[in-house]
């Protein structure tokens, strides 16, 4: 089944539809012949991949992701199905987006290979920090009165 929808996805590619706005644009074919010209207020018809997904796969397959969890579980004996679907799927998705055919960002986040940051925001006020900051203060300079002391 996972090989039926691959095969699917390659006979479906999305289609990115194009008015072209200024000037002329020509194609060419692998061995640099004009194919076709395209004029300002033409259409182009751009015929780029599809990327796999589990989410595509499920849906072409008619299984739920419960499902799926189940067959892909430690110990199952389709584990290892699940594994080289899931493997080539990320591959398609990395190897496309290498030669930039798919969005490198979005692809790179979607496989994992994004960098994370983790950004901690809390209900501090302005009043708090000087607070604190003063409370500091405080420690700092009783310390310093203490070792004063004779």
């Amino acid at each position: 089944m996972a090989c039926e929808y691959f095969d699917w996805a390659d006979r479906h590619p999305i289609q990115d539809i194009r008015h072209i706005k200024k000037g002329r644009e020509i194609s060419h074919t692998k061995k640099g012949e004009e194919t076709s010209h395209k004029k300002k207020g033409e259409v182009l018809t751009l015929h780029l991949p599809r990327a796999l997904t589990l989410t595509g796969f499920f849906l072409y397959a008619g299984i739920t992701r419960g499902a799926w969890n189940g067959y892909s579980r430690d110990g199952a004996p389709t584990a290892a199905i699940c594994e080289n679907i899931e493997a080539v799927i990320r591959t398609q998705k990395f190897e496309n987006a290498a030669v930039r055919r798919m969005c490198p960002t979005l692809i790179s986040r979607d496989i994992g290979l994004s960098d994370k940051t983790e950004t901690r925001i809390t209900n501090l006020s302005l009043f708090d920090v000087i607070d604190e900051d003063n409370n500091r203060l405080h420690e700092v300079s009783r310390v310093v009165d203490s070792t004063d002391d004779p």
